[in-house]
């Protein structure tokens, strides 16, 4: 081909850059959307392996590729896409699922160089011509000049080139799963496309087990009404239940995870509307969650998704509960005659069906033993649906081996203390994730307290700090802190006066806690002071000044020494002024430590929240890993509203409480009049 002319790229925008970021699996689904929106349907991902592992990964098409004179304003312009206004691919009249022109870069999140081969029905024949980029002048692009071709069919072949890594995931049956999953509803209404990787092709007939489309509740804003359809598909293979949020037509446009007990049901679901293509139109489908109009749709499709496990448990014990009742052991006799005795019975004829598998000597029982203990059971399932239904289901969906280590861990401790440790974890996690959206998110910052919430919440929460830390002071003076720290070397001294900073006053220290381990000498201590701002002040001058007084005044007041006592001073905000962040950078010292005494026994660290929060959540990953603890931040904030509700209480609630005191109160002296 002749020299290759370079144009540059227009950006519409500030997303140019994060557009390259994306998963393996994800940036490769908008490669083969680009593909399906060219009208293709064949798509093809290839590995071009050599000796030293795969070089290259291809995504090939048969579709109607772009004329050479497109190729500028396609490549040079994001976010002016023809798809926004088209709607429908140009030949096929499919449904469109790209609109901003920006899915190609996400080829970027595989390699640093990508080559479009295109080749497209001119006026004249098939020319084809060679779009390239690199990752390093992502600014630029290059096209070549376009040349007739013979023996060709129209299409592009993307090749990544340079890879990041080597890729393995082309491999995998977890891959196939995947994108199968996102493409399940185009795959259905477009059953002529045809999508192949390395490890096979997306093949949703056998990959189906069962599906159910469910209308849901329209929703309605600004007087427009949107309808709201719920596509259930259940798979044979093991998922990651995820909640696809599509447009009209079924093509998802964001996800979601949720967290439901239905053992054993693979599923994923797809909440189709044209209200998820407005908001995605309008750039705020990343802020789903925080929509009350999605969050109500989310909660139906949960459960609908509890309806449809119940129902698809009930119809595979259907043929058993026939069995029995041919044996006269089954425990009604009669069909149920509403609703609570339908999903009543449809729960025993699930938790019974368990039993059964899991219990091979049950299905021997003699007739009048099994009679009884199914009687039994439908006795403890109606005193206790909910509570028992879960419990019977999760110990009889454990595999063998669990019920061995479950056993044998039931040796070593009781289920008490297991479960007790369990929600120590859960509730720690709701708690930092819900103290993370009070510092943080804009709206919950803005009203948060720094004395009477903040300082309140972590006073009853100090292992935040460190687990080894117990309260000692809580709001109160230097003065006291000295008689608490005399207390802890047991020394019997009168406090006569007062503990007062450089400048005279008398400081008031948010909270002291003192370690509650034993250290390695007997009158060997550390104390832990903190002084807290709420999430809107920035850690500046007048701050540091403030902390520093406090350390200062405990250095030159003799009576704090004592035999190996070290003070560590902490002051924590959100965020810090340049002043502040280069006193917490400085060369000597670890990154935060402004001041250290020569004798290492005084120290004041500058702390922000989210470095402790993360380190918590460090801390807790193992737990949360293992017990599959899932803290949302809908969840953890009603769990510190309702387990904090004295502290957290909005203004309108102490309103609302003044003028119920009062109404009360006037109507206890009218009864006395």
């Amino acid at each position: 081909m002749t020299e290759a002319k370079t144009y540059p790229i227009e950006v519409r925008g500030d997303f140019l850059s994060k557009q390259t970021q994306a998963n393996p699996v994800q940036a490769l689904a908008e490669l083969i959307w680009n593909s399906l929106d060219a009208d293709a349907t064949v798509v093809d991902v290839k590995e071009d392996i050599h000796t030293m592992g795969v070089t290259r990964i291809i995504v090939a098409d048969n579709g109607q590729g772009f004329s050479h004179a497109d190729a500028p304003q396609f490549f040079s312009q994001l976010g002016g896409s023809w798809k926004k206004y088209a709607g429908e691919t140009k030949k096929k009249r499919r449904f469109l699922h790209g609109s901003e022109g920006k899915g190609r870069l996400k080829a970027f999140a595989l390699g640093r160089v990508v080559d479009w081969e295109v080749c497209y029905q001119a006026a004249k024949g098939l020319n084809e011509f060679v779009v390239s980029m690199m990752q390093d002048a992502i600014h630029q692009i290059r096209i070549t000049d376009e040349s007739p071709v013979q023996n060709k069919m129209t299409g592009v072949r993307c090749v990544i080139s340079e890879l990041h890594r080597a890729y393995e995931f082309l491999q995998t049956e977890t891959t196939l799963q995947e994108l199968t999953e996102v493409f399940a509803v185009y795959l259905k209404n477009y059953k002529d496309v045809k999508i192949s990787l390395p490890v096979g092709q997306l093949d949703i007939s056998t990959a189906i087990a069962s599906s159910e489309l469910i209308t849901l509740e329209k929703i309605i804003e600004d007087g427009i009404s949107y309808g709201v359809e719920l596509d259930i598909i259940e798979w044979k293979n093991a998922t990651s239940r995820i909640v696809y949020l599509c447009n009209e037509a079924g093509f998802p446009l964001s996800q979601t995870e949720i967290r439901l007990q239905v053992p054993g049901l693979n599923f994923s679901a797809y909440i189709k509307s044209p209200y998820i293509s407005k908001l995605a139109h309008d750039g705020s489908l990343g802020l789903a969650e925080m929509n009350p109009a999605l969050a109500s749709v989310i909660a139906q499709t949960k459960e609908s998704l509890k309806k449809f496990h119940r129902e698809r448990e009930a119809e595979k014990a259907k043929t058993i509960v026939e069995r029995w009742k041919d044996e006269r052991v089954y425990p009604f006799d009669r069909e149920p005659t509403n609703m609570v005795e339908r999903i009543e019975r449809e729960m025993f004829d699930i938790v019974a069906l368990n039993v059964n598998t899991l219990l091979p000597e049950f299905d021997a029982t003699p007739q009048k033993g099994k009679k009884f203990q199914l009687r039994m059971l439908r006795q403890a399932i109606e005193k206790s649906p909910e509570e028992l239904q879960l419990i019977l289901t999760e110990v009889l969906d454990l595999s063998e081996k669990k019920k061995k280590e479950f056993a044998k861990l039931l040796k070593e401790t009781s289920l008490t203390a297991i479960i007790s440790a369990s929600k120590v974890v859960a509730d720690r996690l709701k708690f930092i994730t819900g103290l993370d959206v009070l510092l943080f998110d804009k709206e919950h910052k803005q009203n948060l307290k720094e004395r009477t919430q903040l300082h309140r919440l972590l006073a009853e929460n100090t292992w935040i700090f460190g687990e080894e830390f117990a309260l000692t002071v809580d709001d109160q003076s230097l003065t006291e802190v000295l008689r608490k720290h005399l207390t802890s070397l047991k020394l019997d001294m009168v406090v006569d006066e007062p503990v007062k900073r450089v400048d005279g006053t008398v400081g008031i220290v948010d909270l002291m806690l003192t370690k509650s381990i034993p250290c390695n000498r007997e009158n060997e201590l550390e104390h832990l002071i903190i002084e807290l701002k709420r999430p809107s002040v920035r850690i500046g001058p007048t701050e540091l000044a403030q902390i520093e007084s406090y350390a200062f005044a405990v250095a030159e007041d003799e009576r704090f020494n004592g035999l190996e006592t070290r003070w560590v001073f902490w002051i924590v905000s959100n965020d810090m002024d340049d002043h502040a962040k280069r006193r917490a950078r400085q060369s000597n010292m670890p990154p935060g430590l402004i001041h250290q005494s020569e004798d290492k026994r005084i120290c004041i660290w500058l702390k922000t929240w989210s470095e402790i929060l993360h380190a918590n959540k460090v801390r807790l990953k193992l737990f949360q890993d293992k017990l599959e603890i899932n803290a949302d931040r809908d969840m953890s904030l009603q769990f510190l509203r309702d387990t904090y509700a004295d502290i957290l209480r909005t203004p309108e609630q102490v309103e609302l409480d003044v003028e119920v005191e009062i109404t009360s109160s006037n109507l206890q002296v009218a009864e006395a009049g």
